[in-house]
């Protein structure tokens, strides 16, 4: 048992779209039953998902529809880190939700069953208050870390962005990029474009859903300018197609 504050990397990350699943299937007494399946189930594949790719010296909770990941502050588990979160984004993107989030260094204290401390208040902090897009950004120490490690090797290239409105962010469509980049028609990281397909469908769907709600419109609008900037123009899966797109 930890008794004390470790300085770790912790990410916090919010499926969005949960809390809207559970008010649309509020009418029937049975859709509790529903909610806590997909939750059961999310929770115990994300899970072994996660521990199994990143092995010792992480921490991983699931608490509703929200994710918390801790790491030691090294270069390796950094890039473990990034990859996971990578991984588990595009799955819920295929999966039709989108994720934001925040990764920062500071003091955590983060066990099997508890975790508290300045490192998850801001953590937390910077997913409801700064990402405000579906994205998971990057805080500054953390991007200073990035630079210093990339400054000894190629690890971290074009593994963050920054966006226009000023946070860095995890550049979860790179392994989209370098695909359409080089035309390529191999198998990626997670199985064949037909994963891609599906995220590109679902951002579409999510973009024409969201025309009656400003608000949401213009979180889903970001998505789909950062995928089609990352995206070729004649590149066979599509751009997004909409207003000032």
């Amino acid at each position: 048992m930890k008794d004390r504050y470790e300085l770790r990397y912790c990410a916090f990350i919010d499926i969005l779209g949960f809390a809207n699943l559970v008010l649309n299937r509020r009418s029937d007494p049975q859709d509790s039953d529903f909610i806590r399946r997909l939750l059961l189930s999310f929770r115990a594949g994300q899970l072994t998902s996660m521990r199994g790719r990143l092995g010792s010296g992480f921490e991983v909770q699931i608490m509703s529809d929200a994710i918390v990941v801790s790491a030691p502050t090294t270069a390796i588990a950094l890039d473990k880190l990034f990859k996971q979160l990578t991984h588990s984004a595009i799955e819920l993107l295929a999966a039709g939700y989108f994720v934001r989030g925040a990764i920062v260094k500071d003091l955590l204290c983060h066990e099997e069953e508890l975790v508290f401390g300045p490192g998850l208040v801001r953590a937390y902090h910077f997913e409801q208050n700064t990402a405000r897009y579906p994205r998971i950004m990057i805080a500054r120490e953390v991007v200073e870390d990035v630079a210093a490690y990339g400054a000894s090797s190629q690890l971290f290239e074009n593994r963050t962005m920054q966006a226009a409105d000023g946070p860095h962010y995890l550049h979860i469509l790179r392994r989209l990029e370098h695909i359409a980049s080089t035309r390529s028609s191999a198998e990626d990281a997670f199985g064949s474009l037909s994963v891609w397909t599906r995220c590109r469908a679902n951002i579409q769907s999510r973009l024409e859903e969201a025309a009656d709600n400003p608000q949401h419109f213009e979180k889903v609008h970001w998505f789909a300018q950062y995928w089609n900037k990352t995206v070729e123009p004649d590149f066979r899966l599509g751009r997004i197609q909409g207003p000032g797109l």
